[in-house]
């Protein structure tokens, strides 16, 4: 098993960086981060994007605000062919907000 880091960045949303795939293979993607919101009692989260395309999310319920919190990482399949591709991280509604205090982070698992 081999991992690949392809996200390893500060915020504000959207975050965004080009990989390449090794293989045409299915592949696992790691997705962790943090956001916050202004307003209490909201979902937060970031849409995860390969290519444009949205392939998930992760997110988290927010009781407060102005809080960051920690998104629930989630393991997405994904299936690209060879060669170079964009992942982008972008909020995943108008309550998210990420700045510099929060951080980032992809892995390809294949």
């Amino acid at each position: 098993m081999d991992f690949q880091n392809v996200i390893n960045a500060n915020g504000p949303l959207p975050v965004s960086n080009e990989f390449t795939a090794e293989s045409d293979a299915q592949m696992v993607l790691f997705v962790s981060g943090s956001a916050w919101t202004q307003e209490a009692g909201n979902w937060i989260g970031i849409d995860v994007q390969v290519d444009g395309q949205s392939i998930g999310m992760a997110s988290v319920y927010t009781n407060e605000a102005t809080s960051h919190r920690a998104l629930i990482p989630i393991l997405l399949p994904v299936t690209v062919s060879a060669g170079s591709h964009t992942i982008t991280f972008n909020p995943l509604n108008g309550f998210t907000i990420a700045d510099e205090n929060d951080y980032f982070n992809a892995t390809l698992i294949f």
